[in-house]
């Protein structure tokens, strides 16, 4: 009886139309400070995309 409930997540496409309810953030919501990049982040990924190459 419970498999019946169960509804998996399944891939969608959303489009410009109905981004708006996906949205965390009202529209009219403004960033208090400057939003900065976090430079160990960028180095992390960056470091991530050097081991995914291959080696020659």
């Amino acid at each position: 009886m419970a498999v019946a409930v169960w509804e998996q997540p399944r891939a969608q496409i959303l489009s410009v139309s109905n981004a708006d309810a996906h949205c965390p953030l009202p529209r009219v919501a403004k960033a208090s400070e400057a939003i900065r990049p976090d430079n160990d982040l960028l180095l992390f990924m960056f470091s991530l995309s050097q081991g995914m190459k291959p080696q020659s």
